[in-house]
């Protein structure tokens, strides 16, 4: 059905070498991080039901997949983490003692996962260099819980972002509907401080960044108009948001149509400007024109 894909590109786009990771079923690769030793983490979605064995357990869902390739593609280690159900992982970030945290969903309650808090969780895990699972930790509430990205936060911690349904349990506000969560964690998953951001609409987080005045960069997106959330345009709109140190909002920007539009990622550059990719269905508002169906969206802020 479909393989996980890896690809390198010298400067000029051109083809250096390329490696495909699977089985019978459908396995996604989803995330690549870089390592300490010149090689790669290869982030995806095995299916285990279709891996002839690989998987956790032969069952309908998925597991969290890592691949460790060397620097020339080359594969020297393939583990598999999860339960009998759906287990999704999005972000991925090396810590400092060479291992790696991954951060996605989880509805299983078996295997890897023993304290499942309701339907998905934000489900963390830590893996040693070799990929020896070294703990896990369960976040969110009774509701649906989904973490997408992780990243350092400059003092020896993490901040992770995804969204969040739930109103109990960790998640401490909920704003209506689904709202963008956000959380610190130690080194060793215990939680620091969590946030949430959004209205009384469906408000996500796809990524998020360290800047370099020390706080946050997050893309996703809004469908909100109040709340956090001012100048909604209509439907879904790509959301970029900035926060402090401590996760406190400084600013907020809504940026789209009356169609569906969602950012994907962000970053900062060196000037300070910042630049966010994602995809628009939309033609008014601050979409110009539309090629038809789906477009390209890029945002650029100052």
């Amino acid at each position: 059905m479909s393989d996980a894909w890896v690809a390198k590109l010298d400067s000029g786009g051109n083809l250096l070498w390329q490696k495909t990771f699977g089985f019978e079923g459908g396995d996604t690769g989803f995330v690549i991080t870089p390592s300490s030793d010149g090689g790669f983490l290869l982030t995806g979605l095995l299916d285990a039901f279709a891996s002839g064995g690989e998987g956790k357990t032969l069952h309908p869902g998925g597991n969290y997949w890592m691949i460790k390739i060397s620097a020339n593609g080359t594969k020297e280690w393939s583990k598999h983490y999860g339960g009998f159900f759906t287990d999704t992982p999005y972000g991925a970030v090396q810590t400092e003692d060479n291992g790696f945290i991954i951060v996605g969903s989880s509805d299983s309650y078996e295997t890897d996962i023993f304290n499942n808090l309701g339907t998905y969780d934000f489900w963390i895990i830590k893996i040693s260099q070799t990929g020896e699972l070294v703990w896990t930790k369960n976040y969110g509430g009774s509701r649906i819980d989904e973490a997408r990205a992780i990243t350092p936060s400059g003092d020896g911690n993490y901040i992770i972002t995804g969204d969040t349904r739930s109103d109990d349990q960790f998640v401490l506000e909920n704003k209506g509907s689904a709202d963008l969560w956000m959380m610190k964690i130690t080194p060793n998953g215990e939680l620091i401080w969590e946030k949430s951001f959004g209205g009384n609409d469906f408000d996500v987080a796809r990524s998020v960044i360290l800047t370099s005045d020390n706080g946050f960069l997050i893309s996703g997106s809004s469908k909100s108009s109040n709340g956090n959330v001012t100048g909604n345009k209509g439907g879904n709109d790509a959301w970029i948001i900035k926060t402090d140190n401590e996760g406190e909002m400084l600013w907020q920007k809504s940026v789209g149509g009356s169609g569906f539009d969602f950012a994907y990622d962000a970053i900062q550059k060196p000037d300070n400007t910042i630049i966010a990719v994602g995809t628009t269905e939309s033609s008014n508002g601050d979409i110009s024109e539309n090629q038809g169906s789906s477009d390209l969206l890029i945002i650029k802020l100052k």
